[in-house]
């Protein structure tokens, strides 16, 4: 368990080769996919990283058996809240394929300074799309979910790896309070609860009522901050966003259930 998902949750190119392979197969044609082709497909010159995918999914099963068997996986996220949060630089229109579906390991916070911090880092990867998106389209998609420990809304399939980069006092862990969520996924959004920057405010207030009803908790507890990040200035001096010239324009959806659908 612990050396793929140390592996995984350090910022070395062996974690953006995964995932940019793991993103390719869903560039594949309508043939249906065969475990021949997949392979193929994630090592399509020579290097096995089919193996390295394995053995990350094999590590997330391993904890998944630790939520029946009495223990829980509350010890790997002793800080943890209610929600999980997980930031994206996307275009001005977004591409709902690819909003619903995590074809590769999608990483959540526990924390939305944590999802700021990421967002800053990818802001400035110098060549990158997500540096190519934040500089020309400035519009970040704000995922909300439930991640605490059970059985509902699809939250068993939200892991805390957090310990595997150093635990809860360890920079830049303690910041990022990562969570994982495994690859084939769909998620199911509360439609009618988005929210972004271009709507009056009575109307965001309105839809945020609607949800901690319909969620039964209290944003001001679990994500006071959430509101906050709407303000004219919520991010003009965060860190890493000094290159994004444009105001940042946000759009939150919140996340009904989370299905594997493979």
């Amino acid at each position: 368990v612990g050396f793929p998902l140390a592996l995984y949750c350090s910022d070395c190119p062996h974690l953006y080769q995964v995932l940019h392979r793991m993103r390719a197969v869903a560039k594949v044609d309508d043939a249906p996919a065969t475990a021949k082709s997949l392979r193929e497909k994630l090592d399509h010159d020579g290097r096995p990283y089919s193996v390295l995918i394995y053995a990350l999914m094999g590590a997330l099963q391993a904890l998944s058996s630790l939520r029946y068997c009495g223990t829980g996986l509350e010890p790997l996220a002793p800080k943890g809240g209610v929600l999980i949060f997980r930031g994206l630089w996307v275009p001005q229109a977004i591409e709902e394929h690819w909003a619903e579906h995590s074809w590769a390991f999608n990483s959540f916070s526990r924390s939305i300074d944590g999802v700021l911090s990421v967002l800053g880092f990818y802001a400035n990867a110098t060549g990158s799309a997500a540096e190519a998106l934040a500089r020309e389209d400035a519009h970040i998609l704000l995922l909300v979910a439930r991640g605490s420990h059970g059985e509902a809304n699809g939250a068993r399939w939200a892991f805390p790896v957090q310990l595997y980069a150093g635990g809860e006092n360890a920079f830049p862990a303690s910041i990022e309070q990562e969570v994982l969520v495994p690859p084939f996924c769909k998620y199911h959004f509360e439609k009618d609860l988005e929210m972004t920057t271009l709507d009056e405010a009575e109307e965001r207030r309105r839809r945020l009522q609607l949800l901690e009803s319909r969620w039964s908790l209290s944003l001001q507890q679990e994500a006071p901050r959430l509101m906050q990040l709407f303000e004219n200035d919520a991010f003009a001096h965060q860190k890493g966003f000094m290159l994004v010239k444009e105001r940042v324009r946000l759009t939150i959806r919140f996340i009904k259930e989370i299905e594997p659908v493979l």
